[in-house]
């Protein structure tokens, strides 16, 4: 797993990116921090079962209990489906594989 990109030459990997974020604010401080999160698998077309990798996301982050020390849990919820193709810049032959979803994360500041 990357933040944001993968090194060259990776041919399969997976990319969290923080897309949105905001503070909910309350008097002192911050209450809630409520981010939207791009987390998808990125493969050459044919290397691996993209299906199998969406649904292994969606497993892994649907209703999941994050424990962040200093928070409390509130919610995990893919909010839209990612699925794009892409030709590679220096190759157009190969296709770039790109499966996975928009997961909105929201935790309350202890």
């Amino acid at each position: 797993m990357f933040v944001d990109e993968a090194p060259g030459g990776a041919e399969r990997f997976v990319i969290v990116a923080l897309l949105h974020e905001q503070d909910e604010a309350v008097f002192g401080g911050r209450a809630i921090e409520d981010g939207l999160f791009l987390v998808k698998a990125v493969a050459r077309a044919g290397a691996v079962d993209m299906a199998a990798a969406e649904a292994r996301i969606d497993e892994v982050l649907e209703d999941a209990v994050l424990m962040v020390t200093g928070y409390s849990p509130m919610l995990v919820a893919r909010e839209g489906r990612v699925r794009e193709t892409e030709r590679d810049a220096t190759d157009e032959t190969i296709r770039w594989l790109h499966r996975g979803g928009r997961y909105r994360v929201a935790m309350a500041i202890m």
